[in-house]
């Protein structure tokens, strides 16, 4: 039985497994994602520096991270790319250049990518701050008509 390409024989495509090793050291694959439903409790979370760690789902260039922000956490440099993020928890600050931006729970957040919107986020003492993100790629032309 031929299979497409980028799919394993039950159909799933490469994105939905992940392959976590038992207490056998044995492989088990887990589906990360059944249908339309992305399940981050099934991930690892990454903890690439003091006050930041998130799960990451990738498909292709898309990529959505389950993202969590605590005291401690510096960001030295701006950052150019563009993300969407909706605030699940906490209350926290975005400067951009120039200016200072407050966004709590249940605001969402648009920052096209580029120098124009560069940004760093800004956590206070004592905060945790929970967010759904999807970045944005850089080639996405901008979009100004919001007509459904």
């Amino acid at each position: 039985m031929l299979s497409s390409p980028g799919l394993y024989p039950g159909g799933e495509s490469f994105f939905d497994i992940k392959r976590l090793k038992n207490k056998n050291t044995l492989m088990k694959e887990v589906k990360i994602m059944e249908n339309h439903l992305i399940k981050f409790d099934l991930l690892d979370w990454i903890t690439p520096a003091k006050g930041i760690r998130y799960k990451k789902f990738k498909n292709g260039s898309n990529v959505i991270r389950l993202l969590e922000f605590s005291e401690g956490f510096l960001e030295e440099e701006y950052c150019p790319k563009g993300h969407a993020c909706y605030v699940l928890e906490g209350c926290f600050n975005i400067e951009y250049t120039g200016k200072l931006e407050t966004y709590a729970a249940g605001d969402v957040i648009y920052i096209p990518a580029g120098k124009e919107d560069k940004h760093k986020a800004i956590i206070s003492k004592g905060e945790r701050v929970l967010l759904l993100m999807y970045e944005i790629e850089h080639s996405i032309p901008d979009v100004t008509d919001y007509s459904i």
